[in-house]
């Protein structure tokens, strides 16, 4: 009977212990063009104003990104800070992409313009894969604007995408 008493004790310390001791602040990662969105701006504000931030990542951020890069970074494993955007992705609690501005923008002269569209969408459809093969935790794709003339059907491929690949779609 000491020896269920005393285990059972023991089972007790470790349960209290874990939920002193357990983080509940979120780690926030953007990855592609802009962290200057409204719709970032606002979850950062929101995370910090509910103190649930603990860190907030753009390392993976530049202006010229394209959707290929992201890819590259991940299948390379590229490293800032001594850890892999692998690293980064896996113990993120939130994703914010905005990406493919840049991909779609390039091709907008040019006359073979909705396969191209298809092609970029295709390169999506791998990132998208890529990043959820590594991350359960909620994932946002932000709207891309270029051109009203092929917004709604790049709109509609996006949409297709997020919903296969259980990601949010920003508009």
């Amino acid at each position: 009977m000491k020896k269920y008493l005393f285990l059972s004790f023991i089972i007790i310390l470790i349960i209290f212990i874990y939920s002193v001791t357990k983080i509940d602040k979120k780690s926030y990662l953007i990855l592609g063009n802009d962290d200057n969105s409204k719709y970032i701006i606002e979850k950062k504000q929101a995370l910090e104003k509910s103190n649930d931030l603990m860190n907030y990542n753009t390392s993976f951020l530049d202006e010229n990104y394209r959707i290929t890069d992201i890819i590259n970074d991940i299948k390379f494993k590229k490293e800032i800070d001594n850890k892999t955007i692998l690293n980064y992705i896996i113990k993120a609690d939130y994703i914010t992409l905005n990406i493919g501005y840049n991909d779609f923008k390039a091709i907008l002269d040019d006359e073979n313009l909705y396969e191209n569209i298809d092609e970029t969408i295709i390169d999506l459809d791998e990132l998208f894969t890529l990043i959820r093969s590594y991350s359960k935790e909620e994932i946002q794709f932000l709207k891309i604007e270029i051109d009203p003339k092929i917004n709604n059907y790049i709109e509609s491929q996006i949409k297709k995408l997020c919903n296969k690949h259980n990601i949010e779609y920003i508009s």
